[in-house]
C-alpha cells in the first residue's frame, strides 16, 4: 500500500522532528544542524507514494569547470562505495553536489525504528564530511570543496525549520 503524507508527516514527528510541508509537491523540508555544519534537505514521496527519497538542498558546489572536479568524483564514487544507504551525486547542469537516500516502499508499510533507522543513517553520512576517519586526501578535497558553502549556511535558521 503506497505512503500518504498524513503517515509520512507521523513518522517524521514520531522522530520528533520539525518540517515545512512544501504547498504543491509531496515533500517536507527540513533543516538539521550536525557537529559538522548545518544542512536543509526534502523528504519526498514519488511515484504516487511507492517510493521515498531523502535529499539535499544546496550541498555542496562543483562547476563542470573547476579544476577539482575530476578528483571530486572520485571522492563521490568511493564514498559511494563505502556508505550505505547514503550515495552522493553530481548534476552537470549547475555543479551541485546533493546527498540522497532511496527507499522503495512499494505494496509495504515503513515502521517507525525503519524509518528512525534510514533518518539516523542520512544525517550521519551528510555531517560525516568532516569526521576524521576519512582519508587525508579525500578530507581535504571535502574541505576545498565545502568551504565556501559550508561558511553561508553556518549559522541561519529559517523560520518553519527546525534543528535537530
Amino acid at each position: 500500500m503506497p505512503m500518504t503524507m498524513d503517515q509520512l508527516q507521523q513518522l517524521v514527528k514520531g522522530q520528533n522532528l520539525k518540517y515545512f510541508l512544501h504547498p504543491e509537491n509531496p515533500a517536507l523540508m527540513l533543516q538539521a544542524k550536525g557537529i559538522n555544519g548545518s544542512y536543509q534537505f526534502v523528504i519526498a514521496l514519488q511515484q504516487e507514494g511507492t517510493f521515498l527519497q531523502f535529499k539535499t538542498l544546496q550541498y555542496l558546489f562543483c562547476k563542470e569547470d573547476n579544476p577539482n572536479l575530476f578528483e571530486a568524483l572520485k571522492v563521490m564514487g568511493a564514498l559511494n562505495y563505502q556508505i550505505r544507504l547514503a550515495k552522493w551525486g553530481w548534476d552537470p547542469r549547475d555543479g551541485e553536489i546533493d546527498v540522497c537516500a532511496d527507499t522503495w516502499i512499494e505494496d509495504s508499510a515503513l515502521t517507525q525504528e525503519q524509518f528512525g533507522r534510514i533518518t539516523f543513517n542520512y544525517l550521519t553520512a551528510l555531517d560525516m564530511k568532516r569526521d576524521s576517519s576519512l582519508p587525508p586526501e579525500l578530507q581535504e578535497l571535502l574541505d576545498k570543496i565545502g568551504g565556501a558553502a559550508e561558511g553561508e549556511a553556518e549559522d541561519e535558521e529559517e523560520e518553519g525549520f527546525a534543528t535537530i
